[in-house]
């Protein structure tokens, strides 16, 4: 393993702890790249739950870590000496959780997380070390403390001591935070018991025991550990990473919040479960044969760990897609089991609802969600929360007065339902009535300030309404509660955008894509380079995002123009022809279709007809002079009449271009946009044009 030395920085007049890796590692290029790009990265964490790095550097060919010297000893040798008291031990889970939770927002994943690695000061407080830091040396004789490690670049290897990886992990599946969460999971598990939870002879076997069997319940080794905190082991512990909590920031705050509580000893017998069996089971057979409906929702909403209480956890971070299908997962058996329970119905109407906004060429998916919504409402007539997915659902389908009729009847029927208000809001919001929109999702805000969605809504409304002071502080909110939630920074992007400050929305985007390699965040990223003029790191971003599933034609557009500026007509060329194969799919050339669509495909026809000669170039000019025929009675936003100015300036047609580009700063174009565009430097040069400014 690694060789640490107490040193003095002399520069400071510090200790520190110098760490050297293994001459086995050191001779490995990969590991030792590995091991300094993961060093700069933890370097950047700031957390007192966290060893700080000061350096790193190399010395005869042998990397080497500076790090912040601990005086203490680590977890390891405390448990050595017997198992914890649950309080101490709800400390110690509570401040490492704390310093993942930071290192997750950060995208940094540990991968070998175990008491050897969480040093305690003098004072007892919790530390974590080694991030990313894999040894190599075999394991002793009998011990599962195997290490093993991958590639430079690839995230999701197997990286991890035996006795703590995640299933995921022994089984050589792709990785994330969540396995830092297991692997915690089994922290807390030795420190309560004094036994590793998955110990077997060799680490092939515990390996195969993390993946296959349960370890021996709590209740049998320490029937004095709360029950709060077996729930929160047990999920920890899921064997589904989808079942494990959707942000550690959420296991942060539940650990937090027991510790303090302070630690109620369990005297009711509990017995932790070696396989979870459904909730709904027991419940059903504890019931009287009369019985309601409310009763029977109210008991699988108990703080054990319930598969409702899950999946609504999982709903609430729909944001991240397997967490839906994992709702879904724990929703249908339910329903099976309990047809008659409206509130099992409405949350896998609503699963099946945000199913369906990831897949909208599934119309099945819809269907399958009202089917479940208009069941729950005959069995509650009362049922605010299904009139709220139905208004999802029309919202989803387009059917905005629709959306807005069923927000109402959920209003109607729960004053004080803030989902009901949020949908109000997104209705309003769609149908453009920004100014109705925004003391809707103000109200759905103040009833559940800590639901991201509301902030998520509120933001939207005040960044239309050209509030982004007060848009910035609702997406922070956002951002706060939801810190692994890409959405957040994407919205705070955007928010910087329409301020024109570009270095800050671009620095949104790349954090953005730290957490997920998102279209959205590449392409919003090519855009504020394209305002500064940077066209071939744009352009290298747009290839981002048209590289990525769920790019559509408005990322090649983007690529298009800023290749057309970075000089690669050819690659232009081809991204413009992407555009139009996949625009007029999606639309048809009629008076009813999207304006703003429209006036994207006569764009890309109009700078086809300056890449290319002939018949060819005729007909693209045709066809983009019909296109804006139709797009122009339509246009009202003053983007689009100055998207509708710039083509007319590409297809040579100065007056109209000078005329569209009047209505446009009229009806608010930003006039530093019309500066910066480089389309429209001829223009700009035109007496015209300088009047007009005037």
């Amino acid at each position: 393993m690694g060789e640490v030395y107490q040193a003095r920085d002399t520069r400071l007049g510090r200790l520190v702890a110098i760490k050297f890796v293994s001459a086995e590692l050191a001779a490995d290029h990969v590991a030792s790249e590995r091991l300094t790009r993961e060093a700069r990265l933890t370097s950047l964490l700031n957390h007192p739950n966290i060893v700080t790095v000061h350096d790193v550097g190399d010395l005869d060919g042998r990397p080497f870590i500076v790090m912040e010297f601990v005086a203490g000893q680590s977890l390891h040798g405390l448990i050595q000496r017997g198992r914890l008291k649950p309080a101490r031990a709800i400390e110690i889970a509570s401040e490492v959780a704390d310093g993942l939770a930071v290192a997750h927002d950060a995208g940094v994943v540990h991968r070998d997380l175990k008491p050897r690695n969480i040093m305690l000061t003098e004072d007892g407080r919790a530390k974590i070390v080694d991030f990313g830091v894999g040894k190599t040396s075999g394991p002793a004789p009998g011990s599962d403390d195997l290490t093993v490690a991958g590639g430079l670049t690839d995230t999701l290897v197997v990286v991890g001591t035996a006795g703590y990886m995640a299933p995921e992990q022994a089984a050589s599946r792709p990785i994330d935070f969540r396995a830092d969460q297991f692997a915690l999971g089994s922290i807390i598990y030795e420190m309560l018991t004094g036994r590793r939870a998955f110990k077997r002879d060799t680490p092939v076997q515990t390996m195969a025991a993390i993946v296959e069997d349960e370890p021996t319940p709590i209740a049998k080794l320490a029937p004095e550990t709360p029950i709060e905190l077996v729930t929160i082991l047990e999920r920890c512990h899921a064997k589904n990473p989808a079942h494990r909590y959707a942000s550690t920031q959420d296991l942060a705050r539940d650990l937090r919040d027991l510790r303090h509580q302070g630690s109620r000893a369990s005297r009711s017998g509990y017995t932790a479960r070696r396989r979870p069996r459904p909730r709904w089971q027991w419940v059903a057979a504890a019931v009287a044969v009369v019985v309601t409906v409310a009763a029977v929702a109210f008991a699988l909403r108990d703080r054990t760990g319930a598969p409702l209480a899950q999946a609504r956890a999982l709903l609430d971070r729909f944001d991240k897609q397997p967490n839906v299908d994992a709702a879904i997962a724990l929703l249908s058996p339910i329903v099976t089991a309990h047809p008659k329970d409206p509130v099992a119905r409405v949350m896998l109407a609503e699963a099946y609802v945000r199913k369906f906004d990831y897949n909208p060429k599934d119309p099945a998916l819809a269907t399958r969600a009202g089917e479940e919504a208009g069941v729950a409402l005959t069995l509650d007539q009362s049922s605010a929360a299904a009139h709220v997915v139905l208004a999802m659902i029309n919202a989803s389908q387009g059917r905005l007065d629709g959306a807005l009729g069923e927000a109402d009847k959920a209003v109607a029927l729960d004053a004080r339902h803030s989902r009901a208000w949020r949908e109000r809001g997104r209705a309003l919001f769609l149908l453009g009535r920004f100014n109705d929109s925004e003391p809707a999702f103000r109200t759905a805000a103040t009833l559940a300030p800590d639901d991201w969605t509301a902030h998520n809504g509120l933001g939207a409304a005040l960044l239309r309404l050209k509030r982004e002071d007060e848009a910035i502080s609702e997406f922070e909110r956002m951002q706060a509660l939801t810190p692994d939630n890409v959405r957040a920074y994407n919205n705070l992007g955007s928010t910087f955008l329409q301020q024109e400050r570009f270095d800050k929305a671009s620095e949104m985007y790349e954090r953005s894509l730290i957490l997920d390699k998102n279209p959205t965040a590449y392409s919003n990223l090519g855009t504020a380079l394209y305002q500064q003029a940077r066209y071939p790191e744009a352009a290298r971003a747009y290839e981002g995002a048209v590289g990525l599933r769920g790019a559509t034609f408005v990322h090649w557009f983007n690529l298009g123009a800023a290749c057309y500026w970075a000089d690669l007509r050819p690659r232009a060329k081809q991204a413009y022809e992407t555009v139009l194969k996949l625009g007029e799919q999606t639309s048809p050339t009629s008076g009813r279709s999207d304006p703003d669509l429209l006036a994207q495909l006569a764009d890309s026809h109009a700078v086809l007809a300056l890449l290319t000669e002939g018949s060819e170039q005729q007909e693209h000019r045709s066809r983009a002079f019909k296109l804006l025929a139709i797009a122009g009675p339509q246009a009202k936003s003053p983007s689009l009449l100055a998207s509708i100015a710039t083509t007319y300036e590409e297809l040579g047609d100065r007056a109209q271009a000078l005329e569209w580009l009047a209505h446009a700063i009229k009806a608010g174009q930003s006039v530093k946009s019309i500066e910066r565009s480089p389309w429209l430097k001829d223009l700009r040069g035109d007496e015209r044009y300088k009047r007009m400014r005037q």
